[in-house]
């Protein structure tokens, strides 16, 4: 029993180990974004650009945050979604209801309804809330 949970340990570490060996720009990029110290932005930036042809959705995620959030001067709401739907097209769920959005408003990019609608019901499909709500209230709207 000792040495099946020892095993199990040592499992689990060698995983977070090689999760963080991985990932480690993402890591390092996240935590250069959120240490409020403006001379690591660029850096985080590069950092994340670097995951791109790997596909990282988080790292696209992350990117159109940063182009999206005042916080880090550097708002550019067209280039925030593409980077968000970058994200969404990897399979990110949150980065496709912030381009559902996106079209809904017209934010980053032009007004189009019908791709807000699209998007929502595949969340919806999906089992998302939160996308049932926001296609309701759009169908009501439009």
């Amino acid at each position: 029993m000792k040495r099946a949970l020892r095993l199990t340990i040592l499992l689990l570490f060698s995983g977070l180990l090689l999760y963080g060996v991985l990932h480690k720009e993402l890591i390092t990029a996240s935590l250069y974004l959120k240490d409020n110290d403006p001379s690591n932005d660029a850096e985080a930036v590069r950092l994340l650009e670097k995951l791109l042809p790997e596909k990282e959705k988080d790292a696209a995620f992350l990117l159109g945050y940063f182009y999206k959030s005042p916080k880090y001067g550097k708002l550019d709401l067209v280039r925030s979604h593409r980077y968000y739907e970058m994200a969404a097209a990897w399979g990110d769920k949150e980065a496709k209801m912030i381009i559902a959005w996106n079209y809904f408003k017209g934010i980053g990019t032009h007004k189009d309804i019908e791709k807000c609608k699209r998007l929502l019901r595949e969340l919806a499909i999906e089992g998302d809330d939160n996308a049932k709500e926001i296609l309701v209230y759009v169908l009501s709207s439009y």
